[in-house]
């Protein structure tokens, strides 16, 4: 059981510290982007004279796509911080009223957990809460590692995106 406890645990601190490189790394990305466009647009007359304007609104296009799975992105991580601070505080919790005596029984705790989330959270978790009861100590740092490997794969998209939009731009440069 100590294994499954190290390893979940493993899996969090590497998971945290994948979340928090995406997260400035796409913020980054996005932001630099988003401030070319503007300059772009903001100068569409005089850039027009230079760049097809069909090839600036495809770029927009991908974009605007890139930016989307940019929102995915950083909701996925999100939740993913959200999901290690709650664990991490509920360890110090758990730690502090068993130091004090109390008895938590986990039966109440899961379902209170269950009953505060709406559809479809309450039906993503609950295998995630059997799990746990079963003794699988290392679910919750499993999948936040699936969340952070899945936040890794949008922002590689995000980026290609990115990419393929700047060279939409270039190829649209009228020589």
């Amino acid at each position: 059981m100590q294994s499954k406890i190290f390893a979940g645990k493993l899996l969090t601190v590497a998971s945290k510290n994948i979340g928090e490189s995406l997260s400035s790394y796409a913020g980054w990305l996005l932001a630099g982007f988003a401030a070319a466009l503007t300059l772009i647009l903001a100068n569409i007359k005089t850039v027009s004279e230079y760049i097809d304007t069909a090839n600036i609104k495809y770029s927009i296009y991908l974009f605007l796509v890139a930016l989307f799975i940019g929102v995915l992105q950083r909701l996925l991580l999100t939740i993913l911080s959200s999901s290690i601070k709650s664990g991490e505080e509920g360890e110090r919790i758990g730690e502090t009223e068993g130091n004090n005596g109390a008895t938590i029984d986990l039966e109440i705790v899961f379902q209170e957990m269950l009953d505060a989330a709406y559809w479809p959270v309450n039906k993503l978790i609950s295998p995630q809460l059997e799990k746990i009861k079963n003794g699988d100590f290392a679910v919750a740092g499993r999948m936040q590692y699936k969340m952070a490997i899945i936040g890794s794969f949008l922002t590689l998209i995000m980026a290609l995106l990115a990419v393929t939009s700047i060279v939409v731009l270039v190829a649209g440069i009228n020589a």
